[in-house]
């Protein structure tokens, strides 16, 4: 019948750990179809959504990503252009600054891409708990010390504010992002021309340093 040709297609998917409390082998087709919905209804997304795979990884599992109550699901314009910058831009053996944390899906990316080290800076206490749970080796702080990466997914008016800090942190690359389109122009004129990627209404600014 066509249930028992279902079940034993399901049966033969490949199987993937995930983590909900404990660990359970579940089939990659039972995870596409109910898994990864029901997390995002609850507040957890996974990198596989985001088109991350173990091929991008030095682990052997795919986390689930708690984002309850602060930013960084990673389906905003915003958080997901940064994270194509990080897996075409692959951090190995760099040094890493998530300024404006959130639930520190950056952090954790950064980690997972081969980062030698990544710092958290988020203004909410909400969110460096978030960034802590996610990402235990993130180093949360106030106060961070300069980093070959900066990523700055923040809005126009922080990243207004804080355009002496950033640039005073970053080493080699600088990233803005949070900035929709129509106010690119304003932050050019303080950080200036830089490269540019879109998305939708939002806009990403990349700016590299020599040294």
């Amino acid at each position: 019948t066509l249930g028992h040709v279902m079940v034993l297609i399901l049966i033969a998917q490949p199987t993937k750990s995930i983590s909900c409390g404990y660990r359970v082998m579940v089939p990659t087709m039972v995870q596409s179809l109910f898994i990864y919905p029901i997390n995002m209804r609850f507040g957890l997304t996974t990198f596989r959504q985001h088109g991350i795979t173990r091929a991008d990884m030095d682990f052997m599992t795919l986390p689930d990503i708690d984002c309850r109550g602060v930013f960084g699901d990673g389906t905003h314009e915003s958080t997901s252009l940064c994270m194509d910058w990080l897996k075409q831009n692959r951090p190995e053996n760099k040094s890493v600054i998530d300024y404006g944390s959130g639930s520190g899906i950056l952090s954790l990316l950064s980690y997972y891409l081969g980062a030698s080290e990544v710092q958290a800076v988020d203004e909410d206490p909400h969110a460096r708990d978030a960034t802590a749970r996610n990402c235990p080796k993130a180093i949360i702080t106030e106060n961070p010390v300069p980093a070959d990466i900066v990523i700055a997914n923040v809005g126009t008016p922080d990243a207004q504010a804080l355009a002496g800090t950033l640039r005073g942190l970053t080493k080699e690359t600088l990233i803005i992002g949070g900035t929709m389109l129509g106010h690119v122009k304003a932050l050019q004129n303080i950080y200036g021309v830089g490269e540019i990627r879109t998305r939708n209404e939002w806009a990403m600014l990349i700016y590299r340093f020599k040294g």
